[in-house]
């Protein structure tokens, strides 16, 4: 699904364990001067629905780094509902076309949009987060929910409740980049996950009073375990 070009500059960009600093990598480029509105595959205008989601309604400085290895920046947001990056050029929208779409990044954050034949059990594609990368990746998926608002007390026709649209997010883990599982954070998946490793990973949670709810502390096992040799 990603080139391997484009996964090994994703590996640099998430701080890897070889210490090249992200300048380094983006010099390595072919940043075509970084304008979006250089990139071939991208709609001339594009109108949002008010219903559509987003993970944030805000416009955010994204870099995008296409499969070829060009690197482009621009003020973009994820619209969820249609699995596409939106971008604003002198303040009009427009839709990035999904060929281009090797690796978002967003200050610390990096996300790729998985196709569905390579997801179980899913009939759309869903953009995810890489919050450990190796040998065993773990993603959190970022895809369309529904939720029952609560009755109100007043004379509104919606005192009943209503279903809305929210964000909704799972764990995933993948090897390759090529299928991705769901991940539900577990002592018996963990130790399911890391086979004969799972008795060194079992130490490290105890030792390190690591809490499987919290992400923050998740990410710290898939990260040793991709420095495990």
């Amino acid at each position: 699904m990603l080139k391997i070009l484009t996964l090994n500059l994703f590996i640099f960009l998430t701080g890897s364990v070889f210490g090249q600093s992200v300048e380094k990598i983006e010099n390595s480029l072919s940043i075509n001067d970084g304008q979006i509105e250089n990139l071939k595959s991208i709609s001339s205008h594009f109108q949002p629905s008010p219903e559509d989601v987003y993970l944030s309604k805000d416009w955010n400085y994204f870099k995008l780094i296409t499969p070829e290895g060009e690197m482009y920046h621009f003020e973009g947001r994820l619209n969820i509902t249609r699995s596409f990056v939106e971008a604003k050029i002198d303040n009009r929208i427009r839709k990035i076309n999904n060929r281009k779409l090797g690796v978002l990044v967003n200050g610390t954050n990096r996300y790729i949009l998985v196709k569905k034949e390579f997801l179980e059990e899913s009939d759309r594609n869903i953009f995810m987060e890489i919050l450990s990368i190796g040998d065993i990746s773990l993603l959190n998926s970022i895809d369309i929910g529904f939720k029952r608002t609560r009755g109100t007390a007043t004379l509104s026709p919606m005192v009943s409740g209503e279903e809305v649209k929210v964000i909704e997010q799972e764990y995933f883990v993948t090897q390759n980049f090529q299928s991705f599982q769901k991940f539900v954070a577990r002592k018996s998946k963990i130790d399911e996950l890391f086979g004969d490793k799972s008795d060194e990973i079992e130490k490290f949670i105890d030792l390190n009073n690591v809490k499987l709810r919290s992400t923050r502390d998740l990410v710290t096992v898939f990260n040793y375990y991709n420095t495990m040799p």
